[in-house]
């Protein structure tokens, strides 16, 4: 089955192709590589620019070989760090939860 996930600030959709096996709780499973992706999606989303011209809007990530994915918002000054941890697996095939992801983003079966 095919996954969207959408939200601000993704400028389009994303597609995860994940098994029916995948469902966790009352989200989906991904790889490390379908994870790597979305938070590399939510770095390089459009930015809002200030009266000035400059951006406002800084992301930045940070994937730890623990298995771990550190985020980092600065909006306007004020700086959010969050982070999004493998449920399980280890060495590259670690497997993340879309329910401890950190974004706001809408998760949904594709019809």
């Amino acid at each position: 089955m095919i996954l969207t996930i959408s939200g601000y600030p993704l400028d389009a959709p994303l597609h995860c192709d994940v098994t029916a096996d995948t469902i966790h709780g009352t989200g989906y499973i991904l790889t490390q590589t379908q994870a790597d992706c979305i938070v590399r999606t939510w770095v390089t989303a459009p930015r809002a620019l200030s009266p000035t011209g400059l951006a406002d809007v800084q992301r930045t990530a940070l994937y730890l070989e623990s298995g771990l994915f550190v985020t980092a918002l600065s909006l306007d000054g004020e700086i959010t760090l969050s982070t999004w941890e493998a449920v399980s697996g280890s060495d590259g095939a670690d497997l993340y939860s879309t329910t401890n992801m950190p974004f706001d983003f809408a998760v949904e079966i594709a019809t």
